[in-house]
């Protein structure tokens, strides 16, 4: 079996890679460099791909050989009960369902909604999409068990004999009929694929070996989907019991939906459930109960509590362009949970993400690869390896403190702050902040701390495939070095209409501010003089400023050169609009939550009193070149060209497939 799933992987592994292996783009440094990195990279992802097969193979093995296990118990149980009339161990031990009218089944742990597609099939979709497709309803039937009947009914009576004095006399008894609901949804009934056909031994038999069957394999396996069938009067396969198994403060209730003849409960196909495709649906499936939370369900009407799915599977990005990834070996995050670090982005499955959010806007962000929800780490929860108290960790999700997060939104911008929530479900003023003020190279750890000024910890969620490079001015790349490849005095982000006109002219960005503390932290871009090596720009008291790296020191301040070229090339992503009249927006996509527009403004810098400065640039009327700065809503382009004939703001293209 496990060589089956293995090779099965690989083929999926092959098709994906096919399907999803992205352009390879400009490279400066030389056709030989470039194949030998290529090389080197497909070699690291094939090495990578065959370890996560193996972790992928391990963790199902170990997960259905347990599921396995615990069904078996359970049928050593129910065979220990059953008596020759086959009264089902659900009548007996299984407390009378919950009735309801026309509300949504929401899956308690991923908030998806039960409902059925275009094509007749039982699934989980987002709350938010065909809202009149998802409400189901509950028809309380009552079961003779004496002629295999729905009937209405309290009891049905049999006939006995009694002994009396010595006498057998006929007697009717009243047996009661015991109490089921029918699952309806557009006037069909939820219906199992398969069902006992009658209560012989033969029947029987095979019946509990269809059982087995379905507990064996995993829960995708098709013989487990439900279907939507009319509803019968024998009530074969669609028999319910809806019963209550968890509670919360705020009066919420977790159900847990059993069917009548194999005591099976109703759940997704699978534990993560989050994800959304048009061509793979998340089936419904019956799967032995082990009152997991992923056969456990809420039931909401269809109003303002209704949750919100967005099954992003795409990557959260800080403003520095890295990615939020986790380790890759499983081990390490199985039982406890590991740290979260950012790294420079790659298309792999660790740094993809999902996440949830409730009408509250309270937010869920759920790793793709393990499961894992992100929190603030507490050693009280739980000691994580290398973990500080306050720094952002993954952990299995549940209740505990710390998973919610609120989102901050940066004015005008697909940017955001994430801010933790406390236990009772408010803002903590505390937000996702790398470990350094200038993050690149390696693996840079995430804290959580305060989120003002909103100048720091901006993140977004997008594609994983980077589009520029913030590069710190340091020794290594100054120039100095006549070998360096990083000579930021040569190489700076400039498109190709400045390359056409041999532009010395690029973007440079001052980060002024203890990142640590948070103290100011302020973000002015500006102009570089790849000439000059200096960085000339407007401070917020409007005063024209040159700063040199080589000359000052302060200890306080850095200075970032944006690289990368994406504009004015084919396929490129970037492009510049017009902003005389004010920095250009997608004010429908804007208004979404989280946003997405269909281009952005690039968010470049900003300061305490103005979170939000774009990346603009003016042309000088007098030497005709271009020279970068801010633009803020409501104001105009910024820089330290005095006359000017055109003012532009850089926008960026959006793609949200993940």
């Amino acid at each position: 079996m496990q060589k089956f799933r293995l090779g099965l992987l690989r083929i999926l592994w092959i098709l994906s890679i096919a399907l999803t292996t992205p352009a390879i783009g400009q490279d400066v440094t030389g056709d030989g460099d470039r194949v030998s990195r290529l090389k080197g990279k497909i070699e690291a992802y094939q090495e990578k791909r065959d370890g996560l097969l193996e972790h992928m193979v391990k963790r199902h093995k170990d997960f259905y050989e347990g599921y396995l296990s615990f069904f078996n118990e359970q049928k050593k149980i129910r065979i220990d009960l059953e008596n020759d009339l086959f009264i089902p161990f659900t009548d007996i031990h299984v407390p009378p369902s919950e009735l309801f009218r026309e509300q949504l089944l929401v899956a308690r742990h991923s908030r998806l909604c039960l409902g059925e597609t275009n094509a007749k099939r039982v699934s989980f979709h987002p709350c938010n999409e065909n809202t009149g497709g998802l409400l189901w309803a509950t028809n309380r039937v009552r079961f003779n068990n004496m002629t295999r009947q729905i009937t209405t009914n309290k009891v049905h009576y049999e006939d006995r004999t009694k002994k009396i004095l010595g006498f057998k006399i006929p007697v009717k008894i009243a047996i009661d009929n015991p109490e089921y609901v029918q699952l309806l949804h557009n006037g069909d009934c939820l219906t199992t694929p398969f069902h006992l056909t009658d209560t012989t031994p033969q029947a029987r038999q095979e019946h509990l070996r269809q059982l087995m069957r379905i507990a064996s394999s995993h829960p995708s396996d098709s013989d487990a989907f439900l279907t939507m069938k009319s509803c019968r009067q024998d009530g074969k396969g669609q028999l319910w019991k809806v019963v209550k198994k968890a509670h919360s403060s705020d009066g919420d209730h977790g159900f847990a939906i059993r069917e009548r003849e194999s005591g099976f409960c109703l759940r997704p196909e699978s534990v993560k459930a989050q994800r959304k495709s048009k061509t793979h649906d998340v089936h419904a499936v019956f799967y032995p109960c082990n009152g997991a939370a992923h056969q456990t369900f809420e039931m909401f009407p269809p109003d303002g509590s209704m949750p919100v799915w967005y099954d992003h599977n795409g990557v959260i990005k800080s403003d520095h362009d890295l990615c939020v990834d986790v380790p890759q070996n499983l081990d390490e995050a199985r039982n406890k949970g590991t740290v979260v670090f950012m790294h420079e982005c790659t298309n792999d499955q660790t740094d993809r993400w999902d996440y949830t959010v409730e009408y509250d806007k309270t937010v869920k962000i759920v790793n793709d690869y393990t499961g894992f929800c992100l929190y603030p780490y507490h050693a009280n929860e739980g000691a994580i390896s290398n973990a500080r108290d306050g720094q952002l960790v993954q952990r299995p999700c549940d209740a505990r403190f710390g998973q919610g997060w609120k989102m901050r939104l940066i004015p005008k911008s697909d940017f955001f702050q994430l801010e933790a929530l406390d236990s009772n479900n408010r803002p903590t003023g505390d937000c996702m902040i790398p470990d350094e003020a200038n993050p690149r190279d390696g693996r840079v750890y995430i804290n959580v701390k305060r989120c003002d000024p909103a100048t720091r910890g901006r993140w977004k969620f997008g594609h994983w495939k980077g589009l520029y490079q913030w590069t710190l001015w340091d020794l290594q790349n100054s120039g100095s070095d006549a070998l360096s490849v990083n000579d930021l005095s040569k190489i700076y982000w400039i498109d190709q209409e400045s390359v056409k006109a041999k532009s010395m002219n690029g973007v440079c960005r001052i980060v002024a501010g203890r990142h640590d503390s948070g103290r100011n932290f302020d973000m002015t871009p500006g102009t570089w003089n790849g000439k000059s090596k200096s960085c000339s720009y407007v401070d917020a008291g409007g005063q024209r400023v040159t700063y040199r790296p080589e000359q000052d020191t302060s200890i306080d301040v850095r200075l970032e050169i944006l690289s990368g070229v994406d504009i004015g090339r084919s396929g490129a992503t970037g492009k510049w609009m017009d902003s005389a009249a004010g920095v250009p927006h997608d004010f429908a996509g804007e208004r979404h939550h989280p946003p997405k527009p269909k281009f952005s403004p690039f968010l470049a810098g900003g300061i305490k009193a103005e979170p939000a400065y774009f990346l603009c640039r003016q042309k000088s009327s007098g030497d005709s070149q271009w020279y970068y700065g801010y633009q803020a809503d409501g104001k105009t382009c910024t820089t330290v060209s005095k006359t000017n004939v055109q003012t532009q703001v850089l926008v960026f293209t959006n793609r949200y497939d993940g």
